[in-house]
């Protein structure tokens, strides 16, 4: 349950085995994920959706589907979405389903590189938005805190 571990950032890699069910289409896929992601915004600062990896299989046309349209819903709702199709075939094991180990280093640093660009691109936020109202704050830390908050909430 999140709620007994509180994480800033959440990362949802979820979809790759609702592609077996034949009556389930890409766009039901698809709103699940979202749906998911919209439920957890208010419980933490940041949601991430994470791609859905290759298959080496008849399912993975409709994967390729399920990624065209979570990317643009991902767009539309300014969602970070981690673009995993740097994962290739070689990546997975000999039944062509499940990441290898060099697919899973590579998943991880998928993840760990939009996180970090994700605070990159805050950071830089944040100092622009003190930048432009320094004359709104005093030299205090806790001010300058303060009035980010209020202005972000």
């Amino acid at each position: 349950c999140i709620a007994d571990i509180s994480p800033d950032r959440i990362i949802i890699h979820q979809g790759t085995n609702e592609l077996k069910d034949k009556n389930n289409l890409a766009e039901n896929i698809t709103k699940n994920i979202i749906d998911h992601a919209e439920s957890l915004k208010s419980k933490v600062s940041e949601v991430f959706i994470s791609s859905l990896v290759i298959r080496n299989d008849h399912l993975n046309k409709k994967r390729q589907e399920v990624n065209e349209i979570l990317k643009k819903k991902c767009k539309e709702n300014n969602t970070p979405y981690i673009d995993n199709d740097n994962i290739t075939s070689a990546m997975l094991t000999s039944k062509g389903l499940h990441l290898n180990d060099n697919g899973t280093v590579r998943l991880v640093n998928n993840f760990c590189n939009s996180v970090s660009k994700w605070l990159k691109n805050t950071k830089l936020t944040r100092e622009k938005y003190d930048k432009e109202n320094s004359e709104l704050m005093n030299d205090t830390d806790s001010s300058r805190n303060s009035l980010y908050t209020m202005k972000m909430l």
